[in-house]
């Protein structure tokens, strides 16, 4: 079991009092209407801190990364392709960020069930309780499984999308604006990735073990749905903690996205690949892990050097 899996603080006997009806894999919601894509910045940028933690400053001595080689490939990468897609990636060993089109916007999907389930450990850390056996289970079903009923319940339970945005507000998510049917709302791979930074790196409303918690339900997700941000990393034996999300719009064409926390050894990094416009689920799944897998080499063969090793945030739990 790897060191992130802190879900066994919570596995005692989980008994089901809400009557749920599990959507196993099957996509997320599908009443949807289609958010407006807006094009912003240029591809290829590189910022050195893009964190909503400002007590994060070892990254400021870092030295500086060149994203060239990735920037370079993801471009071409993207040339060849009649969809689009979005990239943001955080190295937790550098303390520096880049980004290929951070802000087209896409449909949340159920990656919306991670800050859900942020808004309710908030909630809980600040009511100083432990998670009810129901939220257990929903937290389990929301992330393993992405269930939408489950994730239906938990919108609900935690307040809605006036609780959401509050949690929003502290991440330093401004793009994303809950509504009130969750998955439906644009997003972009800017605010997706400040949402992975803060799983990574915690917060100070977050109580540390159900952070763990969460971390380990994104790196038991179930098999099928093992995808994504897993790409290259998995099959060299990394911790890898992830959620995906999976939309058809109006047109039916397919948004398809991941976002994860890679714990690699010499590459440790958050990142979110986000992509509209297939005529398939399977044919986003292609381009997602193809953009993850070349961060992935990138990371593995140089970012890290370029911070001696030393991880900007200290040791991961």
């Amino acid at each position: 079991m790897a060191r992130w899996n802190a879900a066994a603080r919570y596995t005692s006997a989980l008994v089901l009092t809400l009557a749920l009806s599990s959507c196993g894999a099957a996509p997320g919601p599908t009443e949807a209407d289609a958010p407006g894509t807006a094009q912003a910045d240029a591809p290829g940028t590189v910022q050195a801190e893009v964190s909503p933690h400002p007590e994060s400053t070892a990254a400021a001595a870092a030295p500086e990364t060149d994203w060239t080689a990735l920037d370079s490939a993801v471009r071409d990468y993207a040339a060849t392709l009649p969809v689009e897609f979005s990239a943001a990636v955080y190295d937790e060993l550098t303390g520096e960020s880049w980004t290929f089109e951070p802000r087209t916007e896409y449909f949340e999907a159920s990656l919306v069930k991670v800050p859900m389930l942020l808004t309710l450990f908030r909630e809980v850390t600040d009511q100083g309780r432990e998670l009810t056996t129901d939220e257990e289970y929903l937290a389990t079903q929301m992330i393993r499984y992405s269930d939408n009923e489950a994730a239906r319940w938990m919108y609900s339970h935690i307040g809605g999308a006036p609780a959401l945005a509050a949690t929003y507000d502290l991440i330093g998510v401004s793009r994303t604006i809950p509504g009130e049917r969750w998955g439906v709302t644009a997003t972009n791979a800017e605010d997706q990735l400040k949402i992975m930074r803060t799983v990574a790196e915690g917060a100070d409303w977050l109580r540390e073990g159900l952070r763990l918690y969460l971390l380990g339900l994104m790196e038991s997700v179930d098999p099928s749905q093992a995808w994504g941000a897993s790409a290259g990393a998995a099959a060299d034996g990394a911790e890898v903690a992830l959620k995906n999300g999976w939309l058809p719009d109006d047109a039916l064409l397919w948004n398809v996205h991941t976002d994860g926390v890679i714990n690699a050894g010499n590459a440790r990094y958050d990142i979110a690949v986000l992509s509209s416009g297939h005529k398939t689920f399977p044919d986003g799944i292609v381009v997602v892990e193809k953009v993850a897998r070349l961060v992935y080499d990138f990371e593995k063969s140089g970012a890290a050097d370029a911070a001696g090793g030393n991880a900007a945030f200290g040791p991961r739990p």
